[in-house]
């Protein structure tokens, strides 16, 4: 394929993101529909938990936990016939591998308001068994209900100072189910230099969710195991985040699965085939949403309030207008055909299961996958995810080049710190103008921040200090932006006290945010990196 931003041509599918421009690549897949009851009996190659507590969630359902056990076994059977191995793990009634003090099987029968590491510790025995039995490493784990079945734990916002919210649910926890630690591990990003051991999903079932909800999801999870075709998407978003969604939407725009709709819709209610809201509400919603489509991309504005139900778009003049409703359960109520549906909710969005309950387990005709954001534009990049870009080019880089050895780039905390105390320098020097005048201090602080100095922790490695603009930029144009310097020996910022040596390929990095104005003094979101590596 072309790199849909500067057409340089990828042939290698291993490479996610473009080594010219630093775009990232999504290598979609247009497959014919197939007969969703026709399974493929082969050996398992997908191995995952269904994680549940059968006590909790009969008395929720008002049936019987053997019927529960009952459709979940017919479920697991049938999984596997498209080589999918699931094992259900009850955390009302556990039996741990390990043995007690006095060789007795120790048992968990956790409750609603058991601590959310016993919960970690069932699964930490599972996976733990798994190895010393020699038996196949479940991956993916498959969490089936709400908060109320199985807690989704809850971590400091990692942005100290945002206004709207303090906190963030999230699952991601469950990926890293170690020990306490974890959370505040978590809460400053070190969790992801741990090995991830679950890849985790959820299917959240709200207050009036009943039996037949969980028991005809299952049934269409199993009758388009084999997926079904990516006919027609839809996108609707915030006009304030109208160019962001539209990158994150390029694909389906590239691959002209959004129906143009430019001969009915001013630029003032659309934009690249996004219906923006709340141009478009709920009232008057009807004349465009696609019913018919295999793909929903929401980038709306989730609400605080407990009876919040759907998604809200927020008028550019917000001081009159405020928030008006832009998609409720109603409307997707009239969806006809299986299909995707990625959901961005902004500040609150966990309120909105209200409506995600029922689109996850009675509306659609079809198997749903569903993701939730809840973090805004470019403060959801994480190290990672920069890590991942930018391993993804030098390895690029080192085939067109013929090498069999690249670089590598790993997170980790040293230079994160660094990175944030270069942010903070950066705020406060550009506070008085000083940076931009050339301030001697700035490099002297910098270079004591670094280390670089003699004596000075990096003294004898190389230093790369550069910065990104980050508002409204993913990870590959936040990576595009420093990319060819960290990848160059001769871009560090250490290099004349480095000369007739070469860096390591393992090479180290942290980044941290700082808000600094422009030419223009607009306050911008700005992305510090830093990168070590040794001297040789």
């Amino acid at each position: 394929m072309f790199c849909p931003e500067c057409g340089h041509r990828i042939e290698d599918q291993n490479i996610h993101f473009c080594p010219e421009c630093g775009t990232k690549i999504e290598w979609l897949c247009h497959t014919e529909k197939k007969a969703p009851n026709t399974p493929h009996p082969q050996n398992m190659g997908m191995h995952g938990l269904i994680f549940t507590n059968l006590h909790l969630l009969a008395g929720k359902l008002e049936v019987d936990e053997q019927i529960l056990i009952t459709i979940f076994d017919e479920f697991i059977q049938q999984k596997r016939e498209y080589g999918i191995s699931y094992k259900l793990i009850d955390a009302g009634n556990y039996s741990y591998q390990k043995s007690g003090f006095w060789g007795n099987t120790k048992k968990a029968h956790l409750k609603a308001n058991s601590p959310l590491w016993d919960y970690m510790d069932i699964l930490m025995d599972v996976h733990n068994g798994e190895q010393a039995g020699g038996d196949e490493i479940s991956q993916y784990l498959f969490i089936i209900g709400s908060n109320d079945i199985i807690p989704m734990p809850c971590i400091r916002h990692y942005i100290s100072d945002d206004a709207n919210d303090d906190s963030i649910d999230t699952d991601i926890l469950y990926a890293y189910p170690y020990g306490k630690e974890m959370l505040a591990l978590l809460e400053n990003q070190e969790a992801f230099t741990y090995d991830q051991l679950f890849f985790v999903g959820r299917l959240p079932l709200g207050e009036d969710a009943s039996f037949e909800d969980l028991r005809d999801y299952l049934e269409r999870d199993v009758n388009y195991s084999l997926g079904f075709p990516m006919n027609e998407a839809y996108g609707q978003c915030d006009p304030h985040w109208k160019k962001v969604s539209s990158r994150v939407a390029n694909d389906l725009l590239q691959g002209n699965y959004l129906r143009d709709l430019g001969n009915y819709l001013s630029a003032d209610y659309y934009y690249n085939r996004l219906i923006l809201s709340p141009m478009i509400v709920e009232g008057n919603l009807h004349q465009v949403f696609h019913t018919n489509a295999s793909l929903y991309y929401f980038n709306l504005h989730g609400g605080e309030g407990r009876e919040s139900r759907g998604y809200a778009g927020v008028m550019l003049n917000k001081e009159e207008y405020g928030a008006l409703p832009a998609i409720e359960p109603e409307h997707m109520m009239t969806c006809e055909e299986p299909n995707i549906v990625i959901s961005e909710a902004c500040y609150g969005g966990t309120r909105q299961m209200k409506m995600l309950k029922k689109l996850l387990a009675v509306v659609l005709t079809g198997a749903m996958a569903l993701t939730l954001f809840t973090a805004c534009g470019s403060n959801a990049v994480r190290d990672k995810d920069i890590a991942d870009a930018l391993n993804d080019m030098a390895k690029a880089q080192a085939k067109a080049k013929g090498q069999d050895t690249y670089i590598t780039f790993t997170p980790r905390a040293q230079e994160r710190e660094m990175a944030r105390q270069l942010a903070a320098l950066l705020e406060s020097k550009a506070a008085t103008a000083t940076v931009a005048n050339g301030d001697n201090d700035f490099a002297e602080e910098a270079n004591n921040i670094l280390g670089c100095k003699e004596g000075g922790a990096n003294a004898n490695n190389f230093v790369w200090f550069e910065q990104a603009v980050a508002d409204e930029i993913g990870t590959g144009g936040q990576v595009y932006q420093f990319a060819e310097k960290v990848l160059d020996t001769h871009g560090t910022y250490a290099y004349h006290s480095q000369r007739g040596k070469t860096p390591a390929n393992d090479r180290y990095m942290g980044t941290a945010l700082c808000k600094i104005p422009d030419q223009k003094d607009n306050l911008v979101t700005v992305r510090v990196i830093v990168v070590t590596a040794e001297a040789k």
